[in-house]
């Protein structure tokens, strides 16, 4: 990444040329930074739909594990 004087430089000193050519590269860098954002909050939004599926299969899970411990605790006495 160039330095903020690098860049502050030639525009100062240069000329239309090199100005459009910084513009250009700027916006470019903007774009990708922007489709790097869309990106990470995309991998952001998945990252949280997973986490609330297995939060549920986890709950889910829980569930049953209560209910066969439900039975069995019921079907202890019976077999004393």
């Amino acid at each position: 990444m160039q330095s903020s004087e690098s860049i502050i430089t030639p525009l100062i000193e240069g000329d239309a040329t090199s100005h459009s050519t910084i513009v250009h590269d700027l916006k470019g860098k903007v774009e990708s930074l922007s489709q790097h954002i869309e990106n990470l909050n995309e991998k952001h939004k998945k990252s949280e739909q997973e986490k609330e599926h297995w939060k549920v299969e986890y709950q889910l899970v829980q569930m049953k594990h209560d209910n066969m411990k439900d039975k069995l605790e019921g079907t202890v006495p019976e077999l004393l």
